[in-house]
């Protein structure tokens, strides 16, 4: 494919022998994916400045050595109401990139990555292509920040959260792993759409490099056709918009499957926290006792 650029449905993406570009709709978030001589690599600037430097993607189940077989882009913008929450309407606009890639040890299963540009962010994902059952123990996708990047790490359920560098942090961090980038851009890494997929880890890769990836919690089966999870980076110019903007996680999960929401209505919860019959009893007579739903 010869270098230059290419405009499809109105989305401006650029294009090189075997690399291309998607950005958000205003333009500020732009995250470019190749294949290399060894492995994907894929990179992301936000404001003019480099969110990710070149980092690896991909997974076990490929040999890693890629060429691409094409592109595919397009534009969507929407908005959609949430049953309840903290919004009245959501928007949903992006620009989506697919980039498709052909396994030269495996030929017969193709590999796309399907990266979508928001404003508030950038989300990508595995399809594995072909057909017929699968299994592979890692996947392989890093998250390179630039030097001086400080996180705040988390370990186990309810864990106290250390701020450290982003080098330093010990394997198996929890998500929503959020990011100082030390000049004023804030970011959040996490996943969404997970379903019979083992959840996501955060650990960094040996020696010096300060490379974060994901760290899978055990082997992945599954038949192709087959999407994996969302690996997902909200980003701001504060970090209280990485809250704001966590409505992400809804638009990159499935829609509702619930016809009749009628039945549903708001109410109160107890936490009951003996985790005892007695204690679970005497949670029942209190919510009777209150009025509670």
């Amino acid at each position: 494919m010869m270098s230059g650029k290419l405009l499809l449905g109105g989305l401006l993406i650029a294009i090189a022998a075997q690399a291309a570009e998607v950005r958000s709709p205003d333009g500020k978030l732009v995250v470019g994916v190749e294949a290399g001589a060894q492995t994907l690599v894929w990179r992301a600037s936000y404001q003019g400045k480099p969110l990710l430097l070149d980092a690896q993607l991909g997974l076990s189940l490929y040999s890693g050595v890629f060429r691409s077989t094409g592109q595919t882009a397009t534009k969507h913008a929407s908005a959609w109401k949430p049953l309840y929450g903290e919004r009245s309407s959501i928007p949903d606009n992006y620009n989506e990139l697919v980039a498709r890639f052909e396994d030269k040890a495996a030929p017969f299963r193709p590999l796309e990555i399907v990266v979508r540009a928001y404003n508030e962010g950038l989300a990508f994902r595995y399809r594995i292509l072909g057909a017929g059952p699968f299994l592979f123990a890692s996947e392989y996708s890093e998250f390179h920040f630039p030097k001086g990047s400080q996180a705040w790490e988390e370990h186990t359920t309810e864990g106290e959260y250390r701020k450290v560098p982003v080098e330093k942090i010990q394997p198996g961090c929890e998500r929503p792993l959020t990011v100082d980038l030390g000049d004023g851009r804030w970011a959040s890494l996490l996943e969404a759409a997970n379903t019979d997929y083992p959840r996501m880890l955060i650990s960094t890769l040996k020696g010096p490099s300060g490379v974060l990836t994901s760290d899978l919690g055990g082997p992945v089966r599954g038949v192709a056709p087959y999407a994996t999870p969302w690996r997902l980076i909200l980003v701001a110019e504060r970090p209280g918009d990485l809250l704001e903007h966590n409505y992400l996680v809804l638009n990159l999960s499935a829609p509702s499957q619930i016809a009749d929401t009628s039945w549903i209505k708001p109410g109160k919860s107890i936490r009951e926290v003996t985790l005892s019959t007695k204690g679970g009893k005497e949670c029942v007579d209190f919510a009777v006792a209150h009025g509670l739903q």
